[in-house]
């Protein structure tokens, strides 16, 4: 398995992770340490963007700074951004407040920015959006370049995935 295989699983198991906090927005603590009361999303659900907060998730402790404008699938959107720093590594998140059943934390348009350890680079890792009715996550290399693209929808009470490649040509689809 090559390095680029590795690292497409890598990010594929990790948006499965994005993907599994789907419908319950991260925590959010105010600076003081004090946690407000946590909603549980409707079909979908406008949340805020309180800058200077902080939101854990299991990537780490989040420090959200605030609203930026950004393009996710063409779309120029206004999204509440918040960032976290571990040593050399540094992630950023970026999502339209809209808290939604399936979607990349639980919001239907957001981005995501990482640090890439083989070069020090930043750069965007992934973006999430909605597509023919589904909630779809685009994956990218650090040079810009697609890496594949996982949909995923629902049919009665379960849950499908759909997989494709950086082609756009289908891998595997299931649900479960």
């Amino acid at each position: 398995m090559g390095k680029n295989s590795i690292m497409v699983c890598v990010v594929l198991i990790a948006g499965i992770l994005f993907l599994g906090c789907a419908g319950q927005p991260p925590s959010q603590e105010t600076p003081a340490g004090t946690t407000p009361a946590v909603k549980t999303p409707k079909a979908e659900e406008k949340t805020d963007c309180p800058i200077g907060t902080f939101v854990r998730t299991q990537e780490g402790e989040f420090r959200v700074t605030g609203i930026e404008r950004h393009v996710v699938a063409g779309k120029s959107l206004d999204l509440c951004c918040m960032e976290v720093t571990s040593g050399s590594e540094k992630v950023k998140f970026c999502h339209d407040m809209v808290a939604v059943e399936l979607g990349m934390w639980g919001y239907r348009n957001s981005l995501l920015w990482t640090t890439d350890e083989d070069t020090g680079k930043f750069y965007k890792a992934a973006e999430g959006f909605e597509k023919d009715g589904k909630y779809c996550i685009q994956y990218y290399d650090v040079y810009g370049s697609s890496e594949g693209l996982m949909c995923m929808y629902r049919q009665g009470d379960k849950t499908c995935t759909v997989f494709y490649d950086e082609k756009g040509a289908l891998q595997m689809e299931s649900c479960g």
